[in-house]
This record gives structure tokens, sequence and C-alpha cells, in this order.
């Protein structure tokens, strides 16, 4: 009896044993489970993220594949408008070769470097440190307005437009007269526009006045070489007396000396009663004007 108590005792160990053992492996068996349904979620999970990743980069490098394929039209188009443009300046140029204009151009160019030579640039130097310094002499006028003497000219010069004239106070011979002119660092007075006349008839007065121009084998100069052909003309009717073989009235002249003159081609302009150009005989006696650049 005792014996298959104990028979009975060991079964039912056995048998608790045996639960245990097959209780641990269904739990094993639940997390092995487990963890393979977590890895494939997570595989499941990356792969979705991976193919949302490359869906992405694809319609980038789609998108960006359009922008180069346009970019690539504009340079196509530009280059050909490029292209349009060159070929119109070619025929240009060819037309400016077949009408001379080029050489025009080289001619132009000459003119330009002309007028910009040293000699005249030195010329428009000087004259703009003149009328700086004139500009100075009449502001210390201004500053003194008590001053007898013009701030421009200095003293027994009068003051007009750019110039100064001075009248003399004797009746001398035209050659006297433009030596003198020439001391006193001017010269016989050059007339150039209407209104530098009127100054003049002003200043004469009713009286007669040399002029610097003179009368060099029937050709008429000024004294500082202004050419006579394209300055205005103020001759007195009938003037100036061109001499001819068939044509000389001697009773035209009121002394010898001015016939003379006439002969010889000796004549010289004046201002005649303040009014007209007149010629007269070099060697006859007048006041005269000198003009000279502002101070």
């Amino acid at each position: 009896m005792s014996v298959k108590y104990e028979d009975f005792q060991s079964l039912e160990e056995d048998t608790k044993q045996s639960n245990g053992a097959g209780v641990t492996n269904q739990i094993r068996q639940v997390c092995t489970g487990l963890i393979f349904i977590i890895i494939i979620l997570i595989v499941t999970i990356t792969r979705q993220g991976v193919g949302e990743t490359e869906h992405s980069l694809e319609v980038k490098l789609r998108n960006m594949s359009i922008e180069v394929h346009s970019r690539v039209d504009q340079l196509y188009e530009e280059n050909s408008r490029m292209m349009e443009k060159l070929t119109a300046i070619e025929s240009f140029m060819n037309d400016f070769n077949e009408h001379g204009v080029t050489s025009k151009v080289r001619n132009i160019k000459s003119l330009v470097n002309l007028f910009l030579s040293d000699e005249i640039t030195g010329s428009l130097t000087s004259d703009n440190q003149r009328i700086l310094g004139a500009v100075g002499k009449l502001t210390d006028g201004l500053r003194n307005p008590n001053g007898t003497t013009d701030p421009l000219c200095g003293s027994e010069w009068t003051h007009f437009g750019l110039n100064c004239y001075y009248l003399s106070r004797n009746a001398r011979p035209w050659n006297y007269a433009k030596k003198h002119c020439e001391d006193k660092k001017g010269h016989l007075v050059v007339i150039t526009s209407l209104d530098e006349m009127n100054f003049l008839r002003d200043i004469a007065q009713s009286q007669s006045l040399w002029i610097g121009l003179s009368n060099d084998k029937e050709i008429w100069k000024w004294v500082d070489g202004t050419p006579y052909e394209r300055s205005p003309k103020f001759w007195k009717e009938g003037e100036p007396f061109i001499w001819d073989d068939g044509d000389l009235h001697f009773d035209r002249f009121w002394d010898s000396s001015e016939l003379f003159s006439v002969l010889h081609h000796d004549n010289c302009g004046c201002l005649e009663d303040g009014e007209s150009w007149s010629s007269s005989s070099c060697s006859n006696s007048y006041q005269y004007v000198c003009e000279k650049k502002t101070l």
C-alpha cells in the first residue's frame, strides 16, 4: 500500500514538472511570435517610409528635368536671336563701308582730335584763366565802387562784352595808331558784330576813327588775322573804292595824298564821321580805337 502511494506521488510530481515545462514552452513561443510580428511591422513601416522618400525624390527629379529642358529651350531661342542681331550688325556695317561712312567717321575723328589738340586745349585753358582773373578783378571792383578804374580793363580803357577799348586823345596816321595799340598790349579795333559796331558809334561821337583794316594789293585784312571775308561789313555806300583805269574820277579825291594812296593801293579803313566804314589814305591822321581782351 505504501509502495503504491509513493508511486502515485512520484507520478504526480512528474506530471507537475511536465505541465510546467509545457507552459514555459508556450510562453516562449508566444514571445517569439510577438517578436516576429514586431519585426514584420518595423520592416513594413520602414519600407513604406522609403517608398515615400523615393516617390518624393522621383517627383523632384522629374521637376528638375522639366526645368532644365525649359532653360535649354530658352538658351536656344536666345542664341537664335543673338545670331539674328549679329547678322543684322554685319549687314549694317557692310552698308556703312559701301556708302563710305567709315571714312567719314575717320574724318570726324580727325577733326575731334584736332579740336582736342594741345594747342587748342592750351588756348581754352588760357581763356579760362583769363576769365577767372577777370571775375576776380570785377569782384575787387564791386568791393571798391568808388574807384575810377574799370576793374576788368584798367585805367583809360572801357569795358564792353569780353573786350576792352581805348579811345586815343590825339589824331595820328594809321601806322602810328597800329604801333601804339600794340605797345598797349592790344591792336586796332577789329569789328566782328553789329553790337560792337553800335558801341563804337556811341564812343566815336561823330568823329572819324581809325579801325584795324588795311588794304594790301586790293585785299582788305584785319590786323589780328580775323578773316575779312567772313566778318560783317559796314561800308559806306560806294565803299570800299576799287580803282579801275577806265573808271577813275579825280574829283572824288579831296587832296593829292588821297589820290596817291589810291594809285599805290595805300588805303586803310576808318569809321567815317562815327557812322560807316570808309577807305582813306593811311597817312591821314585820325583818332583811333585800340582793342584788347579783358584782364
